[in-house]
């Protein structure tokens, strides 16, 4: 169970379990000892069940919402101390089902405090699935990330104050993959490098290539399905075409130009189309020696800056640049063409993102990955291209929150993982848990849960506890699903509820027979 909802279950049923045999059922109130009320509701059989509130000892209200068959139910609100609404979370058979809504504050020039809608995430089962949504506190939506299974999976997009993507960030299993950037200006206004327009259901519309404010390159147009239906070639903002448009026939209407020394050597020498340099540039020293390379698209943009060899492939040590930004994002080196031994990355203000080695165009060996503050963001190992050995992964601050190793691209062996206050330990073999997992809250080292997995499925008893070492749910699993009677207990150890399951379906709640839709009683 998430965080509030763990907490509102354990107030209120410390409270519940306290006054046990003074009333069992109809509206109750509990207090504080100075006679606050601490929260009130209605009992059924002597649990709580239909609306509660609870209460802050100054009387202001905490929370409130509902139970329906004793499960947490439909609109939870969550309050500050103030009196401001924190959190606002959609349940459904005690699960998180639907939108959660989470509030933040700062404080503003006046020094004045003030609350904002931080984020809007989307809930299946307990887990966050498809789009959720960031917003900055200045009131605009700035990141939508997509989940599977709990985990940032897919494209996500970062917005600008006027709702324009800016970014395309990709992660794959939560890790982030590739950051792009696109629709952006420079100092002057002027929009520079790729520009994305989107239908509204998020798929392609077109995509732009520009180079001071004008569009330069193929500008290319989608239909809603992500077919391209069609594409034209700009210079200086205007149409270009040639007989079929052709690299051979773009070829055939570029300029070589050189310059000379006053020696009479060649200085530099390049193909221009309109005055724009494409393809491979040369520079020379006063002694004829090649001294650099520089690497340009169809669309006269900076690629790379290096040496070629005899052959035209790229060879020894190059510069890799973003577009049309005037900065590099990648330095190394080539052999014949493919990446070889040590490469680093960096982010657009120059600190380093990630340094690592590859060999025949694949990373190898030890690859660390660095946050903008310069701390060890992750550090991951690779045998010929897949992730195969030690895996470490840090917060912003030096604290662990993963470890453990992959063999061939797949979880294996013992890993670890840090969430919030409770830290997790078990087994992967081929990606899949498997044997016996742990948890234990992280300030008392006290077991938190315990359950064991084959080939991914949760199989014999799994339990739960609370932070004062209580069981507070324990059951079985067949096959990955819940099978014969679930016990929910009160953190004073007497028993809050059971469910009774044949292969995950519910058949009993208290030992009273479930209903089915459609079924007369």
């Amino acid at each position: 169970m998430k965080f509030y909802s763990k907490i509102l279950l354990f107030t209120i049923a410390l409270m519940f379990a306290a006054s046990l045999f003074a009333q069992n059922d109809g509206f109750v109130q509990y207090r504080y000892p100075n006679g606050a009320v601490s929260s009130e509701g209605t009992l059924r059989n002597g649990k709580p069940d239909g609306f509660w509130k609870s209460y802050y000892e100054d009387g202001t209200l905490k929370s409130e919402g509902a139970r329906t068959m004793f499960e947490l139910d439909s609109i939870w609100n969550f309050y500050a101390q103030d009196g401001n609404l924190e959190k606002s979370i959609t349940y459904r058979d005690g699960k998180k089902n639907g939108f959660s809504y989470s509030y933040k504050f700062y404080y503003n020039d006046d020094s004045v405090k003030v609350y904002y809608l931080d984020s809007k995430e989307l809930f299946l089962n307990g887990s966050r699935e498809g789009n959720s949504y960031f917003y900055n506190k200045d009131g605009y939506l700035q990141y939508v990330y997509k989940y599977v299974g709990d985990k940032r999976d897919g494209e996500g997009y970062e917005f600008d104050r006027d709702s324009t993507i800016i970014s395309i960030i990709t992660y794959r299993k939560g890790y982030l993959v590739q950051t792009q950037k696109i629709n952006r200006t420079d100092d002057n206004g002027q929009k520079q490098g790729r520009w994305v327009e989107f239908y509204p259901s998020g798929a392609k519309k077109t995509e732009t290539q520009y180079y001071n404010g004008k569009v330069n390159g193929v500008q290319r147009n989608f239909d809603q399905s992500g077919r391209l239906v069609d594409e034209q070639r700009f210079v200086d903002g205007k149409p270009f075409s040639v007989e079929n448009d052709t690299t051979l026939a773009d070829v055939e209407m570029a300029e070589y130009k050189k310059t000379f020394y006053d020696n009479g050597q060649i200085k530099t020498e390049g193909s221009f189309l309109h005055n724009m340099p494409i393809g491979i540039h040369k520079e020379y020293d006063e002694n004829g020696k090649l001294i650099k390379s520089r690497e340009y698209s169809s669309e006269s943009v900076l690629v790379g800056e290096g040496l070629f060899d005899e052959s035209g492939k790229r060879t020894g040590k190059w510069r890799l640049y973003d577009g049309y930004w005037d900065y590099f994002y990648a330095e190394g080196s080539y052999r014949k063409g493919k990446m070889t031994g040590e490469w680093s990355y960096f982010y657009s203000s120059g600190n380093p993102e990630m340094q690592g080695e590859y060999e025949n165009d694949k990373p190898v060996g030890e690859w660390t990955w660095l946050y903008p503050n310069g701390s060890k963001r992750r550090v991951e190992n690779y045998y010929d291209g897949l992730l195969d050995g030690a895996y470490e992964e840090y917060d912003s601050i030096g604290n662990l929150l993963v470890k453990g190793s992959y063999a061939e691209g797949l979880k294996t062996g013992e890993w670890e993982s840090h969430i919030g206050d409770v830290v997790q330990y078990g087994s992967y073999s081929a990606d899949e848990m498997t044997g016996e997992w742990k948890s234990y809250y992280v300030d008392s080292n006290k077991l938190c849960f315990s359950g064991s997995y084959r080939d991914g499925d949760a199989i014999g008893l799994h339990k739960w506890l609370y932070p004062n070492g209580q069981i507070e749910t324990v059951g079985e699993y067949r096959g990955g699903l819940k099978h014969k009677v679930w016990y929910k207990y009160n953190p004073d150890g007497t028993v809050y509820m059971t469910r009774t399951y044949r292969f995950g379906n519910l058949i009993k709640i208290d030992n009273v027979k479930v209903q089915k839709p459609g079924r007369k009683k």
